[in-house]
């Protein structure tokens, strides 16, 4: 690959030491969603919203007519 684009040493270095860091990062931001991420949606919370968004655009409707 530092052949066909004819990359210094230090550039490979540079190049290499950004891919490590940002696949630490792309770990981190996973890590954080499965520790802060919401449990998971139960059959009561899931009909819940879809009431309330039926209740919503029946709503809309209505203030449109």
């Amino acid at each position: 690959m530092a052949k066909s684009m004819k990359l210094s040493e230090v550039e490979m270095k540079f190049l290499k030491q950004y891919r490590t860091l940002e696949d630490l990062e792309r770990e981190k931001g996973i890590k954080f969603f499965e520790c802060v991420g919401d449990p998971p949606a139960t059959a009561e919370f899931v009909e819940d919203k879809q009431t309330m968004r039926d209740n919503f655009i029946t709503n809309k409707k209505d203030n449109m007519r």
